[in-house]
């Protein structure tokens, strides 16, 4: 629950008026769909503007996904580009949050490192990780990114104190051994390049 800022409080406050309104309306009027509709432009309305304005983050997540490395850091910069410009951007985060950090920005340079991790140039991903642990010290996920890339590097012994770090701050969806597995495969791709 670190991550509950007074914007998610007001967030859920909106959403409690809104849907309360509509289900008193539907109600009194009649009219059962109501609630529905209120209901419906809970849930669409926040991810349409968050959709609207940070539209190359997700573009960004959706290479990503494809892996299309290229094309994911080339959106993701540009989102990064355009919280400079226009920092309270960053304010949208509490339209819907996220369950490992409220920071955008910590979490576009860690999306970055992704990419970077599998075009095999752990030095800039290691880069692009600090980061965002500058943006958000306690965001676990760059954490497993900088254990990923200790173990590429057959630096074990910090890859283990890094994932530990990680799995401490709520981050424990991989466990080392997996870790390991892939950080081998990726060694492997990128021996192959």
């Amino acid at each position: 629950m670190k991550h509950i800022t007074k914007y998610n409080i007001l967030y859920l406050v909106w959403i409690l008026v809104i849907f309360g309104a509509s289900l008193i309306y539907g109600v009194s009027s009649g009219h059962a769909g109501a609630a529905i509709i209120g209901l419906v432009i809970i849930i669409l309305f926040p991810t349409m503007i968050q959709g609207f304005f940070w539209h190359d983050f997700f573009l960004g997540r959706r290479y990503n996904r494809k892996g299309d490395w290229d094309q994911a850091i080339r959106c993701f910069h540009n989102f990064l580009l355009r919280l400079k410009k226009h920092p309270w951007l960053k304010h949208l985060i509490f339209l819907r949050w996220s369950r490992y950090t409220n920071n955008i920005e910590a979490m576009t340079h860690n999306n970055i490192a992704l990419a970077l991790i599998n075009r095999g140039e752990v030095e800039m991903a290691e880069k692009s990780c600090q980061a965002a642990l500058e943006s958000d010290p306690l965001y676990p996920v760059p954490f497993f990114h900088l254990a990923l890339i200790e173990k590429i590097k057959d630096n074990e012994s910090r890859a283990r104190e890094l994932w530990q770090k990680s799995a401490s701050l709520g981050y424990d969806n991989v466990g080392f051994e997996n870790l390991k597995l892939l950080a081998d495969s990726l060694k492997k791709q990128m021996e192959k390049k």
